[in-house]
């Protein structure tokens, strides 16, 4: 089971899929960081990828992540797999970035 994690200006939204398929979704103004580690612990996930623009909880919560389930933040520098070609890939919307991975 995988584990994917949003966190945007406005809404934190989750999602866990298993075998590309998509079991459960929700969509919250926050989560907690002990409330998305009993999600993932609660439907078996074993792999958690995060998008995150809430810098204040990026560091415990990636920590915390990191600690029970093998993890991976997209960022400017998570191998994908198409080339992005972004003058300035750090400042391309990580929401559009995942977007046309999803697309590929």
């Amino acid at each position: 089971m995988n584990l994917v994690i949003d966190i945007g200006n406005t809404l934190a939204k989750v999602g866990v899929f298993k075998d590309g398929e998509l079991q459960y979704r929700e969509a919250r103004e926050k989560w907690e960081i002990d409330e998305l580690m009993a999600l993932g612990t609660n439907h078996n996930v074993q792999n958690v990828i995060l998008s995150t623009v809430a810098g204040a909880l990026a560091g415990p919560l990636r920590e915390a992540l990191d600690s029970r389930f093998v993890f991976m933040e997209l960022n400017a520098a998570t191998p994908l797999p198409i080339a992005n070609r972004y003058r300035t890939p750090e400042t391309l919307g990580k929401d559009r970035l995942a977007a046309v991975v999803g697309a590929f």
